[in-house]
């Protein structure tokens, strides 16, 4: 216990600040569906979790127009965050179903916009290359900017050498965030990165956390994979439909001659036949 303890104010103690990443910050833009504004539309932070996102941009004409929303509570298809290097887009979060719930003035030319979307899939999970944790790597929220990130997690066995890394100032080659069941806005991987500090956070001796801050050159973005039907249903589906259209051809009028239907689809690989009777 007294180990415990120990390392735990070694934690929190520790705020190790070694040489930054040192690559040029990455630009983050946000895009409305079917809004086009006026005004610059990068921002410098967005801050997300399993259910809610905030973030600043500048004030420009869809300002009114984001202020009728929220208070309108009007869904958005969609709210992409796109990363871009120079000109280059390294890949886009995005958040389906948006409704806005606050739009507030941070500054004298910015505007505070939080907004809420569906949690059914699971937030992050961290991953970190050559390190196993003995405890729960999912992660309670995320802070993002152009060269930076911020996270919590649960203390754990990887403790002691996330502080060894922090100190050293040693470089990783991949640190990875993913989702359980998704993704639902994308996958990220932030590449050459670097441990600027961890430092205890709520939770107690019973059940710590700490917060991770680290810088990165780079960042990849997966994009959210959609679910679409393998080409061996696609094609059993259109035979299917092809045969009920077939088979339900509009009757002719009385008779008293039952008539047995031939249908040749060709379907995959070869041709299949199908029968189909109409009765008077």
């Amino acid at each position: 216990m007294r180990a415990r303890l120990l390392f735990l104010a070694a934690v929190q103690a520790a705020m190790v600040f070694p040489v930054a990443a040192g690559a040029t910050p990455l630009t983050l833009k946000i895009d409305y569906p079917g809004i086009v504004a006026n005004a610059e539309d990068e921002i410098s932070r967005i801050t997300f979790d399993n259910g809610t996102a905030s973030f600043d941009h500048e004030i420009s004409n869809i300002s009114p127009q984001l202020l009728q929303l929220t208070v309108l509570g009007t869904q958005l298809s969609e709210l992409t965050l796109t990363a871009y290097d120079g000109s280059a887009a390294l890949g886009s979060l995005l958040f389906d179903h948006v409704i806005l719930t606050s739009v507030t003035h941070s500054g004298a030319f910015n505007e505070h916009v939080t907004f809420g979307f569906p949690a059914s899939a699971g937030f992050y999970r961290v991953s970190y290359p050559g390190i196993a944790a003995n405890a729960e790597n999912q992660i309670s929220s995320l802070t993002l900017t152009g060269s930076s990130a911020g996270f919590e997690h649960p203390i754990s066995n990887i403790s002691v050498e996330l502080l060894q890394l922090t100190a050293a100032g040693t470089p990783l080659s991949a640190v990875t965030f993913t989702q359980d069941a998704g993704p639902f806005f994308g996958n990220l991987t932030f590449d050459d990165a670097i441990f600027t500090g961890i430092a205890l956070s709520g939770g107690g001796v019973a059940d710590p956390f700490e917060d991770v801050s680290l810088a990165f050159r780079t960042l990849a973005i997966q994009a959210p994979i959609q679910a679409v039907p393998e080409p061996a249903s696609a094609v059993l589906l259109g035979c299917g439909i092809l045969l009920a259209g077939r088979a339900g051809h509009r009757r002719r009028p009385a008779t008293l001659v039952r008539t047995r239907l031939a249908v040749r689809v060709e379907c995959g690989s070869g041709p299949m036949w199908a029968a189909a009777t109409s009765r008077p």
